[in-house]
């Protein structure tokens, strides 16, 4: 497929940190964000391992907290430090609105990103987390695959995931 999903993994495999955000269609992420993630290899590979990450999701109606789960259960699957979320009810095109209606809890969460990335925040609960799901049904799978997902367990070696 001729997408720039391996250039993207890249790119978040250098970064320190990464914002996750979706608008919110039928109570989940949109097409596009489920492309991403599925291109993206992200529970698989762990792209996200030790990464700080903040969750955004945005809606006008019902919906945008499973929108924001979908978005959290990634991080947390992935490997990442959750360190902030938002969840945003805005009107249909009423970005001016929402600013300003949001803007010091956007700048508490911007700084909050900022901190946990700068002091190395561990965040030991959603370590617990994820090691279970790790080490309980990611493992496993790729284990069971054998050489096949030879190039997954590459990966986890260079991120020092054993």
């Amino acid at each position: 497929m001729e997408d720039d999903a391996e250039l993207l993994s890249k790119r978040i495999e250098e970064a320190d940190g990464i914002v996750l955000g979706s608008p919110t269609y039928a109570s989940n992420v949109s097409g596009l964000m489920k492309d991403f993630i599925d291109r993206g290899h992200f529970v698989m590979e762990q792209l996200l391992y030790k990464k700080y990450c903040i969750a955004v999701a945005s809606g006008e109606n019902y919906g945008s907290q499973d929108t924001l789960k979908v978005l959290k259960n990634l991080v947390l699957f992935s490997g990442g430090r959750l360190s902030g979320q938002l969840r945003i009810q805005a009107g249909f095109n009423d970005l001016e609105g929402m600013m300003r209606k949001r803007k010091s809890q956007i700048d508490q969460v911007a700084q909050s990103f900022i901190r946990a990335m700068k002091l190395k925040q561990c965040y030991p609960i959603q370590s617990i987390i994820h090691f279970f799901i790790f080490h309980l049904g990611i493992k496993p799978f790729v284990k069971k695959k054998g050489t096949l997902y030879q190039g997954i367990r590459g990966k986890w070696s260079k991120l020092g995931i054993t």
